[in-house]
């Protein structure tokens, strides 16, 4: 850096200055999206993990219903020999994992998913009458 000696000579570095600071801030940014992408999987794996680990509260009824249903059908049918550990933790998994699942509040609920589930179905289906085939030639 040379000595500022005129009022032009100020303008142009500030000018100069701005230039460095924008590219460096892209480069910043550009930097952070990143690390932001590399760390993508962690933060899937940690929700995972939080969805197993803590129930849903938001709708009493429903959790009241899994509750009754993973007791009867996992508890007492499907680990009725199992060990103690395994009659312990496997139940309270699959009732936290499953009340975060069907209590969804980002405005998109199970039947919304079924719904969409069995409109994509129909919809490849629909699209699959249309196209001719190669052994399903029509006779002329």
């Amino acid at each position: 850096m040379n000595k500022i000696s005129t009022y032009r000579e100020l303008v142009a570095e500030e000018q100069r200055l701005s230039a460095e600071l924008a590219t460096q801030k892209l480069a910043i940014q550009g930097e952070w999206n990143n690390t932001k992408q590399h760390l993508k999987p962690f933060e899937n794996a940690l929700g995972f993990i939080s969805k197993i680990s803590t129930k849903n509260k938001a709708n009493p009824l429903l959790n009241m219903g899994l509750d009754l249903g993973v007791d009867v059908l996992i508890r007492r049918l499907l680990l009725g020999n199992a060990g103690l550990v395994t009659k312990l933790l496997v139940p309270t998994i699959i009732r936290n994992y499953s009340s975060n699942m069907l209590n969804v509040g980002e405005g998109k609920n199970w039947f919304g998913r079924l719904r969409d589930f069995f409109k994509r179905s129909n919809r490849k289906e629909k699209e699959g009458e249309g196209k001719i085939t190669a052994d399903k030639q029509p006779d002329l």
